[in-house]
């Protein structure tokens, strides 16, 4: 990793909040910091690194502390008392980040890093919410060779379950993909009111911002498949998207998702 002195402070406000939720992220996440602060600085934008423990039961939050030490006022960890999921975790760290732009990514780092880049210029050019489409026909998947195997099976799955996911977020075709783009005012909008914990967040956050009339813009992305949900996982959390799914439709019918309401 870069020593303290070569990570600049970020400006105040910082140009680009990062914004990340870890679960379990002992194994990897000291890497995914050095390879987010390398990428950043390189950048050119004066950022801030913000990390999310959801109360992980590893070492993941003293692995974050110990690189906040070493960079202060660029690395900032905010944990969850209990475990709340990732919707609540995403949800914290955009309310608290300080950036004009925010982007949140899974801890893994399974997209490329240089899409952040993209995402940025895009919202600087007035995209409101910038999110990266894993079946854009630009899309690459980079796949792991034990999953060759499962790619069909679970991409037509996932084809099934996006149509059932447009009934209440027309016209976007991957709501899941765990890296997006906000502006700061729809991030604060659209965060403040959202309300699911877990991974059925992403089509309620897309819809909040649909309804608030904010623009959502479509970016091809490179994905590395190293890994993906058991089946008995898959059909479970299928079952409570359906689930999730109705509880969005009654939200937006509750009619304060649009901008200038309380």
């Amino acid at each position: 990793m870069r020593s303290p002195s070569e990570v600049p402070l970020p400006s105040s406000p910082p140009r680009l909040s990062v914004v990340v939720p870890v679960f379990r992220g002992e194994g990897f996440i000291r890497r995914s910091i050095e390879d987010l602060l390398s990428w950043l600085t390189r950048s050119g934008a004066s950022f801030e690194l913000v990390l999310v423990d959801d109360c992980s039961p590893d070492g993941t939050a003293a692995v974050i502390q110990q690189m906040q030490d070493q960079c202060p006022g660029v690395i900032r960890l905010l944990r969850n008392e209990r475990n709340m999921g990732k919707g609540a975790s995403v949800r914290k760290g955009m309310l608290a980040a300080e950036g004009l732009f925010r982007v949140t990514m899974d801890g893994d780092l399974p997209y490329s890093l240089d899409t952040v880049g993209q995402m940025l210029r895009m919202l600087e050019a007035g995209a409101d919410v910038v999110i990266v489409s894993r079946v854009h026909p630009e899309s690459r998947y980079l796949i792991n060779p034990r999953m060759f195997y499962k790619l069909f099976t679970r991409h037509w799955l996932s084809r099934l379950g996006n149509r059932i996911i447009r009934l209440v977020v027309p016209g976007v075709y991957d709501t899941q993909a765990g890296l997006k783009g906000f502006s700061k005012e729809a991030a604060l909008h659209i965060f403040s009111r959202q309300r699911l914990n877990r991974f059925s967040f992403d089509p309620e956050v897309l819809r909040i911002a649909q309804v608030a009339g904010f623009r959502i813009v479509e970016l091809p992305v490179v994905f590395h498949y190293e890994s993906e949900l058991t089946t008995v996982e898959f059909a479970s959390d299928s079952f409570r998207m359906i689930r999730d799914l109705i509880r969005i439709k009654f939200w937006e019918k509750q009619g304060t998702w649009k901008r200038g309401s309380s």
